[in-house]
């Protein structure tokens, strides 16, 4: 079950996962979010990075910014697996 290694996160300003927090960076073919509400809640809570860069949604790629953290889906490839572009986000220290 993948709520365990939720429950493992700490605090951290970097945070990498194949599945996007729901409502960001996650919606499909249809519109539901497909994002993991538990994977939210913990970002928001307890790791509050300032950069979350997860892939797993093709669809819905970009940047999503709210007042603490900037949500990237960086998914390289498009629902036929063809190449995209890449995002760059800059990461300014402070």
């Amino acid at each position: 079950d993948i709520l365990q290694y939720w429950e493992k996160l700490q605090p951290a300003d970097i945070l990498l996962t194949h599945q996007p927090p729901k409502g960001f960076g996650d919606r499909s073919g249809s519109s539901v979010p497909l994002g993991c509400e538990h994977l939210l809640h913990k970002v928001q809570k307890v790791v509050k990075p300032k950069l979350h860069v997860f892939g797993h949604e093709h669809l819905d790629v970009g940047i999503f910014e709210t007042e603490s953290t900037t949500f990237v889906n960086a998914a390289s490839v498009d629902n036929f697996y063809e190449i995209r572009e890449p995002i760059v986000v800059e990461v300014v220290p402070n």
